[in-house]
C-alpha cells in the first residue's frame, strides 16, 4: 500500500437505493472519492497540451479520457483489489506498452484510429494518479490550516476529516456544472488486464472491471443527488476551499498543467522518443511573492486534511513529467527510498548565494511511498526563512527518473560555482558553497531552473 490515507467516499448500496429508488447496483466503491473532480482535471489538461497530434487525439476521444480518469478508483469497489496499483507509473508504463505493441493500431497518432480510444483511456488513467499527488499534497492541507470541514450527519461514514474529495466533488457539480453522466466503456479490457499481468499483479479479473464500472455509476448518482442539497451549507462551512478549488496550488488548474506535462512524456514514450524529464509546475510559482517566512518548522508534513496536519503554504514542491524510479514488478521485494539523493533539490538564498539546510528526510518523494512510481519532489528547510528575501529553488540531475536519466537543461558543479562567484562570493567561498549544494552528489549533475512558464526559474519570494 502506497497511500497512508486512502480515498474517502464509501457509498453502500442501501444508501444508493434510498437516494434513488430505481437504482439497482452492487455495493458502491469503498475508495472512489473525487472521481468527478479527477475527470474535470483530465479534461482541463487537454487545453494545456502543446503537442498538436496528442491534443487532437484527446479532443476526439474526450469520453474515453473521462472514463480513464475514473478507472483507478474503480479498483476500490468492495471485492476489487487493483485500485492502488492502477494509480501509479509502474502500471501506466505497462498499459502504454500493451497498446504500443498491438499490431492492429496502425498510426498511433491518428485521432480516429483503432487504438485512439485506448490511448485516451490510458491518458485519463495516468491523469488520475497525478491529480491525486498534487491534490493530496498541496490542496487538501489547506483544510486543517483554515479549519474548514463539512461532515453532515447524512454523509455518515462515507466522508471523513482526512479527505475533501467528496465535498469538492459536490462543489464541482453544483457550482461548475461538472457532469455525473454514465461513463464510456473501457476501450480494450484485454490491454487493461494484460498490463496488470505485465507487472505481476494478478488480483484482478474481467468481472472486477464490470463491477467497478457499475460502482462509478452509483457514485455519480449519489453525488448528483447530494450536490444541490448540500451546496449552500458546504460553501458556508468551507468558503476558501470551495472558492479556490480551481485556482489554488494542487487544485484543478494546477493539476491540469502537471497532467499535460506527464501526458507529453507518456506520448513520446509510446512513439519511441520519450522527452527528457522536466519540471512541469511548482509551488511556489515562478516569482511568487508573500510566501510565509515562518511556520516551516512543523511537527510533520503529510498529505491530506486530517486535523492537526496542514502546512499547505509552507511546502516547496515540483511536479515531474515522468516518475522517479520504481520497483519493476508488484511482486518485487524491497522498497524505493523516499529521501532523495544529496543535492537533487536545493534551496538557496539568492542574493547572498547561501545554500539553505534541508529538514531531516528532505528533499523527498511525496506524497506517498515511491515503490510504484511517483512524480512530486519536495524540499523543506530545516528552519524558518528570512523575511523579505528571495530564494532560488533548483532540481538537479542528481535526481534520476525511472529511465535512470537526470533532469534536463541543468548545470554541473562548475556552473553552480560560477553562480555563487557572480553573486559576489570569492573563489574560495564559491567553491565551498557549490560543495554544500552537491553534498556528495554527482558533480556532473545539472541544475534546472524550473520551466519559466510554470516553474521556479526565478525563485519564489519569501517576503513578509
Amino acid at each position: 500500500m502506497h497511500r497512508t490515507r486512502r480515498r474517502g467516499l464509501a457509498l453502500a448500496i442501501a444508501l444508493a437505493t434510498t437516494l434513488l429508488a430505481t437504482l439497482a447496483a452492487p455495493a458502491a466503491p469503498a475508495e472512489a472519492a473525487g472521481v468527478t473532480t479527477h475527470s474535470w482535471m483530465a479534461l482541463e489538461a487537454i487545453d494545456e497540451v502543446s503537442v498538436p497530434q496528442l491534443k487532437a487525439l484527446l479532443q476526439a476521444n474526450r469520453d474515453e479520457v473521462r472514463a480513464g480518469a475514473h478507472f483507478p478508483d474503480t479498483g476500490y469497489v468492495p471485492g476489487n483489489q487493483y485500485g492502488e496499483e492502477a494509480h501509479w507509473q509502474r502500471y501506466a508504463d505497462a498499459y502504454a506498452a500493451e497498446i504500443a505493441e498491438r499490431t492492429d493500431c496502425g498510426d498511433l497518432t491518428n485521432p480516429t484510429g483503432p487504438c485512439a480510444p485506448a490511448i485516451a483511456h490510458l491518458m485519463g488513467t495516468v491523469a488520475h494518479g497525478m491529480g491525486d499527488e498534487v491534490w493530496d499534497w498541496l490542496f487538501e492541507p489547506n483544510s486543517p490550516d483554515l479549519d474548514e470541514y463539512y461532515l453532515p450527519a447524512d454523509f455518515g461514514d462515507y466522508a471523513s476529516p482526512g479527505g475533501q474529495e467528496l465535498q469538492m466533488d459536490l462543489v464541482a457539480i453544483a457550482d461548475f456544472g461538472q457532469p455525473t453522466t454514465p461513463l464510456a466503456p473501457i476501450p480494450s479490457r484485454t490491454n487493461v488486464l494484460d498490463a496488470f499481468g505485465r507487472v505481476s499483479f494478478t488480483r484482478v479479473s474481467n468481472d472486477q472491471l464490470t463491477v467497478g464500472q457499475i460502482g462509478m455509476d452509483v457514485v455519480h448518482s449519489a453525488e448528483g443527488f447530494w450536490a444541490p442539497r448540500h451546496i449552500d451549507a458546504l460553501r458556508q462551512e468551507m468558503p476558501w476551499m470551495s472558492h479556490n478549488l480551481v485556482t489554488a496550488p494542487g487544485g484543478v488548474h494546477f493539476a491540469a498543467v502537471a497532467i499535460a506535462g506527464y501526458w507529453e512524456s507518456m506520448w513520446g514514450r509510446m512513439l519511441g522518443d520519450q522527452p527528457d524529464t522536466r519540471v512541469s509546475i511548482t509551488y511556489p510559482a515562478d516569482g511568487q511573492r508573500r510566501i510565509p517566512a515562518t511556520g516551516w518548522n512543523r511537527a510533520n508534513y503529510i498529505a491530506g486534511s486530517n486535523p492537526g496536519s496542514g502546512g499547505a503554504r509552507t511546502r516547496i514542491t515540483a511536479a515531474l513529467t515522468y516518475s522517479r524510479p520504481y520497483l519493476e514488478l508488484a511482486t518485487t521485494g524491497g522498497s524505493i527510498p523516499r529521501t532523495l539523493p544529496a543535492g537533487s533539490m536545493t534551496l538557496t538564498e539568492r542574493d547572498a548565494a547561501t545554500p539553505v539546510a534541508s529538514r531531516s528526510g528532505f528533499p523527498s518523494s511525496q506524497p506517498y511511498g515511491a515503490d510504484a512510481g511517483h512524480h512530486l519532489v519536495d524540499f523543506q528547510p530545516a528552519a524558518d526563512l528570512a523575511p523579505c528575501t528571495w530564494y532560488r529553488v533548483d532540481v538537479t540531475a542528481n535526481l534520476l527518473d525511472a529511465n535512470g536519466d537526470g533532469q534536463v537543461d541543468g548545470a554541473d558543479f562548475l556552473d553552480v560555482f560560477r553562480f555563487f562567484n557572480e553573486a559576489g562570493q570569492n573563489l574560495h567561498e564559491s567553491f565551498h558553497s557549490a560543495m554544500r549544494v552537491f553534498r556528495g552528489g554527482d558533480v556532473r549533475g545539472r541544475i534546472v531552473a524550473c520551466e519559466r512558464r510554470h516553474g521556479a526559474g526565478a525563485p519564489p519570494d519569501c517576503c513578509c
